[in-house]
């Protein structure tokens, strides 16, 4: 297969061939001082390594690196990082005083729902993964149904509104048909005509169900050089060519911990900290007891316990000799899916993150003023259950680190 890299200035001599659209920001004429070549040069190798189909990288609005392992661009499934294309939906939304507030009961829209727990549920509680609606960590029960809007209806509550983080594919597919039923447009059209067509973005694909609904989980497909335009978007705070399309609030809103119960997670989008550090102690593992894990495991776990700072690799280190090197099949095996090994302490926020299964990336970091997309193209050997040695292979897991080095 063909592969490309283009780089800027005097890190190579190709010249580049992808050109932003009239509204997409510029791109330099020679690298910047501030980048570090020898971690872009890392940064591209793994790239290759991880068999990425697309890696984009702009720094301070203009093209930096592209590379691309098919001999053009092409549009790849963003996975779950069409969350948080559908959470600026909601940004604009509110910015357009179209939507009363985050706090709206989404009863408002469904009427079956004003009565019980489920009349608690806001807006905000499908954004933030905390409606309590009863999910799984797979999404196989959703693509065998029809309609994904009354699927998500009818399921009953695992908890109440706003006492439990789950990460549920199920509650953000409610997003889209509200947002259809605010703007009298679907989704996917309110945003090509208030937001895609001012970035200078003319095609995209979003997946609907049987029933015509937009899906808000996932199914957007994009080219990986437009969802770098998003970011640069996001980055600037809702600012394309001086005009506001979203409201400066809106980024504090979403770009911060949505709730007490999982730091990481603003609204639809994942917050990337300066540093992580990983806990695994006798208050760890009695939750783990409590989450109904093997006796046999958790005698394993006991072997782990300590406290692991991310910017070494001591833990990966540790997880391996305890749990051989597979050990990311045995935690994903043992765990579920659901429950997490070890209890999180985060340091400040760096950046923020969009985040797709098979390691789908948009980073951002906006002090370094640095956006970054990694994509690679889904097929049925990745996907299916059976490859998924492979699929930890390529996942890029680093991708976010190894960005962040780009820039000093």
């Amino acid at each position: 297969m063909y592969k490309k890299i283009i780089l800027v200035g005097a890190l190579v001599g190709f010249s580049l061939v992808v050109i932003w659209a009239s509204q997409a920001p510029s791109r330099s004429s020679q690298c910047p001082s501030s980048v570090n070549d020898q971690a872009l040069q890392a940064l591209l190798a793994q790239a290759k390594k991880t068999n990425s189909d697309a890696v984009v990288i702009l720094h301070d609005g203009k093209l930096l690196a592209e590379y691309y392992a098919t001999d053009k661009p092409v549009m790849i499934q963003a996975m779950s990082m069409t969350k948080s294309i559908v959470s600026l939906a909601f940004g604009l939304l509110l910015s357009n005083n179209l939507l009363k507030s985050l706090d709206q009961k989404v009863s408002d829209f469904y009427p079956e729902w004003k009565q019980g727990r489920k009349n608690d549920i806001a807006i905000r509680h499908l954004l933030n993964h905390t409606s309590g609606l009863q999910d799984e960590a797979t999404s196989e029960k959703i693509y065998a149904t029809p309609d994904f809007v009354k699927f998500a209806l009818a399921a009953d509550l695992s908890c109440d509104p706003g006492s439990c983080f789950f990460y549920s594919n199920k509650a953000v597919n409610l997003l889209p048909d509200i947002a259809k039923k605010v703007s009298g447009l679907p989704m996917d059209e309110y945003l090509q005509r208030y937001l895609f067509d001012v970035l200078g973005i003319k095609k995209i694909e979003w997946q609907q169900d049987e029933a015509g609904n937009v899906h808000g989980m996932a199914g957007l497909s994009i080219y990986p050089a437009d969802l770098a335009k998003i970011g640069q978007f996001v980055l600037q705070r809702g600012v394309w060519n001086n005009k506001r399309l979203i409201a400066d609030a809106w980024f504090d809103e979403s770009m911060r911990p949505s709730q007490s119960l999982n730091q990481r997670c603003g609204l639809l989008w994942w917050l990337v900290p300066e540093f992580t550090t990983s806990i695994i102690d006798d208050q760890q593992i009695e939750k783990l007891r409590e989450a109904k894990l093997s006796e046999a495991f958790l005698e394993r776990v006991k072997l782990l316990k300590g406290t692991y700072a991310s910017t070494d690799d001591r833990y990966d280190k540790k997880l391996e000799e305890v749990l051989g090197k597979q050990w990311e099949t045995v935690l994903s095996k043992e765990l579920r899916g659901t429950i997490v090994l070890s209890r999180k302490e985060y340091g400040p926020v760096i950046g923020y993150a969009a985040e797709g299964y098979l390691g789908q990336y948009l980073v951002i970091y906006p002090a370094k003023k640095l956006v970054g997309v990694r994509m690679i193209i889904g097929n049925e050997m990745r996907m299916n259950t059976e490859n998924e040695k492979r699929r930890e292979e390529e996942s890029f897991s680093d991708f976010a680190q190894l960005l962040y080095r780009v820039i000093n």
